[in-house]
C-alpha cells in the first residue's frame, strides 16, 4: 500500500509541475539602426536620469528601441568599424572616476533647475560614449564633475545611409560652470581614447584620421594626440608641434 501511495503522490507532483506556467522573461529591446533618411521607427524611451556629481544637473538618455529577435543584432551601431574595439582597448584615464561609459543613445537631454533644457544633438546622430571629467579630490568637498564628455556620430562619411562605427566621431563637451555644450575635436576623424588630468583640467584624446586615404579609420592610420583645456573657447589642438614630430622621427631614423 505504501508503494502505491508513493506512486500516486509522484504522479500528482509531476502533473502539477507540468501545469505550472514557466516564468516569463522580459522582452529584450535594442536601439534601432540610425539611418540618415526616413523616420526611425520604434518605441521612444526616455531612460532614468543620470546624476552629475556636485551639480544639480541630470542627463536624460533618449533612444528609439524595438524588440530584438533571436538572431537580431543587439548593437546596430557596431558594423565592422575599428572604433568600438580601439576605444575599449586603448581607453585610459588618470583616475577610474574619469572613465567613459559605452552607451547607444539617439540623443540626450541635460536638465538643470533655472536653465533651459539642452539637447546634446541638434539633429540625427548616435551617442556612443559619455563620461564625467571630475575635479581633484578635496578632503572637505570630495570630487565634483567639471564637465561631461559625449562621443557622438553625426556624419555619414562613407555614404552608406547609416551612422555607425565606420563614420567619424566627435567629442562634445558640456561644461558645468557655463552650462554650454560644443564640439571640440577635429572634424572627419575618430576619437579613440580619452584621458583627463584634473590637476591641469586638460582633456587629452587620441584622434585618428584617414591618413592612408583608404576610406577607413583603422589601425593602419596614424593617431595624433590632441589636448583641450576646460573653460576656454578654443578647440582641441595637437599636443606636439610639427617641429617636435620631425625631431622625434629623426631620432629613430624614420
Amino acid at each position: 500500500m505504501s508503494t502505491l501511495k508513493f506512486i500516486l503522490v509522484g504522479m500528482f507532483c509531476i502533473a502539477f509541475a507540468g501545469c505550472q506556467q514557466p516564468a516569463r522573461r522580459p522582452p529584450v529591446t535594442t536601439p534601432v539602426p540610425t539611418t540618415t533618411e526616413g523616420p526611425l521607427t520604434g518605441k521612444a524611451v526616455v531612460e532614468m536620469p543620470i546624476g552629475v556629481t556636485g551639480s544639480d544637473a541630470i542627463i536624460l538618455p533618449y533612444s528609439i528601441q524595438r524588440l530584438a529577435g533571436p538572431f537580431q543584432d543587439s548593437d546596430p551601431f557596431t558594423r565592422g568599424g575599428y572604433a568600438a574595439t580601439a576605444s575599449r582597448a586603448y581607453d585610459s584615464s588618470y583616475t577610474r572616476s574619469n572613465s567613459m561609459h559605452h552607451v547607444r543613445w539617439h540623443n540626450a537631454v541635460i536638465q538643470r533647475p533655472r536653465h533651459d533644457d539642452i539637447l546634446v544633438l541638434q539633429g540625427r546622430g548616435v551617442i556612443s560614449r559619455y563620461g564625467f571629467l571630475h575635479s581633484r579630490h578635496d578632503p572637505q568637498e570630495g570630487t565634483r564633475a567639471l564637465a561631461i564628455a559625449f562621443l557622438v556620430t553625426t556624419n555619414d562619411s562613407n555614404n552608406d545611409g547609416y551612422l555607425d562605427d565606420r563614420d567619424p566621431t566627435e567629442l562634445y563637451i558640456y561644461e558645468v560652470a557655463t552650462a554650454t555644450i560644443r564640439a571640440i575635436s577635429p572634424e572627419n576623424s575618430q576619437v579613440w581614447s580619452v584621458s583627463f588630468s584634473p590637476e591641469t583640467q586638460t582633456l587629452y584624446m587620441s584622434v585618428v584620421q584617414d591618413t592612408n586615404n583608404d576610406g577607413r579609420f583603422d589601425h593602419r592610420d596614424e593617431p595624433t594626440l590632441y589636448a583641450y583645456r576646460l573653460h576656454t573657447r578654443d578647440v582641441a589642438q595637437p599636443v606636439l608641434s610639427e617641429a617636435t614630430l620631425r625631431n622625434l622621427e629623426r631620432s629613430v631614423g624614420r
